[in-house]
């Protein structure tokens, strides 16, 4: 019967191709202008929130994230407020800066109020502080 011998052919020293293959995916991966999926940060306010969005004198910002592929923008802010005067704050503050409140209203142990202006949808979520004071979770859409 017949035989088939197949031969394949490597180079010699494999370790000869490794700084190649380095160089390419470093240039595939390190020369990309795109920002990363998402970033996250802490301590100041994200460039994709809109300039001047209403934070309270005193207030400090916490953890943020930016979902660049979702258009998500989310900010964890702690106040010395207590909830019903964040309320207060954000709902006069939001009108005032232009957004319109869509809903202000209790949700379970929270209080959430919806704004929007032109393609930017958000709401933001207050509740107590077990230290005292009160938590705004901004979450912004603007996709």
């Amino acid at each position: 019967p017949p035989t088939c011998t197949c031969s394949m052919s490597f180079p010699a020293d494999l370790r000869t191709l490794a700084p190649v293959l380095l160089a390419v995916v470093v240039a595939a991966v390190g020369c990309s202008d795109e920002p990363p999926a998402v970033e996250v940060g802490e301590g100041r306010m994200p460039a994709s929130a809109p300039a001047g969005f209403p934070v309270p004198a005193g207030a400090e910002i916490g953890a943020t994230m930016v979902d660049h592929d979702n258009s998500v923008t989310e900010v964890a802010i702690t106040s010395t407020m207590e909830v019903d005067q964040l309320i207060a704050y954000y709902t006069i503050e939001l009108v005032g800066a232009g957004y319109v409140v869509q809903r202000s209203e209790p949700s379970g142990t929270d209080w959430e109020i919806r704004f929007r202006t032109g393609d930017l949808l958000g709401t933001v979520v207050l509740r107590p502080s077990a230290e005292g004071g009160s938590t705004a979770l901004l979450r912004l859409n603007t996709g």
